[in-house]
């Protein structure tokens, strides 16, 4: 059944490394005063008691844990009377409430940044949006000090419902992923998920039904932070009465300020799942910093600190439609050369994603310690850059292909390779009016193979805010240099392997090239 999610907690698994020195002193924690925290003010008065807890005079209750991790636990929750009087606000039911005790001054940042970012999240997204339940609605968070202890930070929130998207695809939890042979992964059989279950057509719809609910969430969070963490597991799925796919983006544990990453970027982690990474991140693990500073194709530093969550979302796009789609073979309607392009295009796409899931189980399999040289030569050999730029010339060639036919596919297309190419300038409002251009004028959507009537699109539309457009640099071809890195792993937010690079020694002669 449907579980309620909220937002990660704490794991043993590593999440990021710093790219500090792993054996110099930490810093003294912040107080709860300091000029430096951009929304110091907004700190809530927290008082406790066995089975509440007091933020800013909303009490809550727990009720049961919902999960617990190596800092922190999430409880569901319900607000209560403060028992002072009459309250202004209505009382609020199914919440989450999540408690951290981080255990050093990155992991308390991380903690109070996620409650900032959810505060102003819930301020700027329209109303429309937040009644949709896309993201967890900010209630009130607080932070307790203590002299001799750590802080604790507190967050309610609305908790979500749902099942995460990459269960929800393949049936199976995330840490059966890491091992998974890739001839399952891609051909099955899953049987307790959604693997090729739709037509072209179909996969599309849902895959367009993400883009154009989703959009005006990053839109409005562009201006805040980058989540950094965009992945098929931060996703949550469920079907609404009428059947129709509904989704909602959470865990903002990683998430980084957009208006100061571009000169932060030099010293902060690189984190989240591997297998969304952008290739200036792979470039950054390998070869480190000063390299890339140096590398003639800006844009792939441009993508970095400027579209990193376009470019996961775009990979989660694709992975979305490609899970669904029953593949060429049973497509009707289409000559024998487009089936041929259709081929190529889902061929490209095993290849990409084979690669990125490869490197990804190569690094769990290793483990932290041991990964450095077997994830450079990993890199080396996989071909990732090659396949990605492959990946984009198929996608470019089969929307052209099927646009008469497949109109919403192959908006849906232009949109994924938009969001994954370096050069991409598409901004989150320009893509879902792409996306619901292609819609007929009829009103009637897609069907898909299986699963009958595929979900809206254009239900957030209107309710985009304006977003940044940016430039790109033109590509270009160049050798890369092998380096040494070192690494360290750190208890972060929940089980599932994600990397981060530290320090980089000077590059080597070997070389690797990129397409």
């Amino acid at each position: 059944g449907n579980i309620g999610r909220c937002t990660s907690f704490g794991s043993s698994f590593p999440r990021t490394v710093s790219i500090q020195s792993v054996h110099s002193a930490p810093p003294q924690l912040p107080s709860a005063c300091d000029p430096n925290r951009a929304m110091h003010s907004t700190f809530a008065r927290v008082v406790q008691t066995e089975k509440t807890v007091m933020l800013n005079n909303r009490v809550f209750e727990r009720l049961q844990k919902l999960g617990q991790g190596s800092f922190a636990t999430v409880w569901e929750a319900q607000e209560v009377p403060n028992g002072r009087g009459r309250t202004v606000w209505p009382l609020r039911a199914a919440l989450a409430l999540k408690v951290s005790m981080p255990a050093n001054p990155q992991m308390f940042d991380a903690c109070v940044l996620e409650a900032e970012i959810l505060q102003q999240l819930s301020a700027s997204l329209p109303e429309k949006v937040v009644a949709a339940r896309r993201v967890p609605e900010y209630i009130a968070h607080g932070i307790t000090r203590a002299m001799d202890s750590a802080p604790t930070v507190f967050i309610a929130m609305s908790k979500l419902d749902g099942i995460p998207l990459d269960q929800w695809l393949y049936g199976v939890n995330e840490n059966v992923l890491k091992t998974m042979s890739m001839a399952k992964l891609l051909d099955g059989p899953l049987p307790g998920g959604q693997l090729a279950t739709r037509d072209l057509e179909g996969a599309c719809a849902t895959a367009a039904a993400l883009l154009s609910q989703m959009a005006p969430v990053f839109a409005a969070l562009g201006s805040v932070a980058f989540h950094r963490d965009v992945s098929a597991h931060n996703f949550l799925v469920k079907a609404d009465t009428a059947g129709s796919e509904q989704f909602s983006l959470l865990d903002f544990g990683l998430a980084v300020r957009s208006s100061s990453w571009r000169s932060e970027h030099r010293r902060k982690d690189i984190a989240g799942d591997p297998r969304y990474f952008t290739p200036a991140a792979w470039m950054l693990i390998v070869h480190g910093l000063d390299f890339m500073e140096a590398f003639p194709d800006t844009s792939l530093m441009r993508q970095y600190t400027q579209r990193v969550d376009e470019f996961s979302f775009g990979v989660l796009i694709l992975e979305v439609i490609f899970a669904l789609w029953q593949g060429p073979a049973g497509e009707r309607g289409f000559t024998e050369a487009e089936r041929g392009v259709l081929e190529g295009l889902q061929q490209a796409w095993r290849s990409f994603w084979s690669s990125a899931v490869g490197l990804f189980q190569n690094f769990h399999a290793e483990g932290p310690g041991a990964a450095r040289d077997v994830l450079a030569t990993a890199f080396a050999a996989s071909g990732h850059l090659e396949k990605l730029t492959t990946l984009c010339s198929a996608l470019r060639t089969v929307s052209k292909s099927v646009q008469q036919q497949k109109r919403l596919a192959a908006s849906v297309f232009d949109a994924a390779v938009e969001l994954i190419d370096p050069r991409g300038m598409a901004s989150w409002q320009d893509l879902p009016r792409q996306i619901n251009n292609a819609i007929p004028c009829s009103g009637k959507h897609p069907q898909s193979a299986n699963k009958g009537t595929v979900p809206q699109h254009g239900a957030d539309m209107a309710e985009i805010p304006r977003a940044l457009v940016t430039t790109a640099a033109s590509p270009h071809r160049a050798s890369l240099l092998e380096s040494n890195l070192s690494w360290a792993a750190i208890g972060m937010t929940r089980k599932l392997l994600d990397v981060a690079w530290t320090r980089v020694v000077p590059c080597r002669n070997s070389k690797l090239v990129l397409c």
